[in-house]
């Protein structure tokens, strides 16, 4: 029981019949060079978050042809002269995506329990 009530107090579905994902066998839309791209966008976008330049970064994105691969909210949040604390936030949270991406492609071993921040 105390597992149980440990799960719970984590959000993990504790019900006896946890029900189905849907299409858990359809296969990923993605190839493993749009994965890649991805991550490295992921990783630039969480690393000005953090306080890198974006001048340079945006640059070396383009220069590695990965420019088109930055959603219009990051090319917002990369190019704003004073991007405001939301899209600070935002950017920071991108590390969450980059290292869950990794996981589900095998390149991370484990992304352990969520329970801080």
């Amino acid at each position: 029981m105390k597992t149980k009530a440990w799960a719970a107090s984590h959000g993990v579905c504790t019900t006896a019949i946890v029900p189905a994902v849907q299409d858990y066998h359809k296969k990923c839309p993605r190839n493993p060079a749009e994965v890649a791209r991805r991550a490295i966008v992921l990783h630039c976008v969480a690393a000005v978050g953090c306080g890198v330049k974006a001048q340079p970064v945006i640059e070396w994105l383009e220069n590695e042809s990965l420019w088109e691969t930055v959603s219009p909210p990051e090319r917002a949040f990369l190019e704003a002269r004073k991007p405001t604390n939301k899209q600070i936030h935002a950017a920071r949270w991108r590390q969450e995506s980059h290292w869950a991406l990794l996981w589900s492609i095998g390149r991370v071993r484990s992304l352990g329990l969520p329970t801080q921040t």
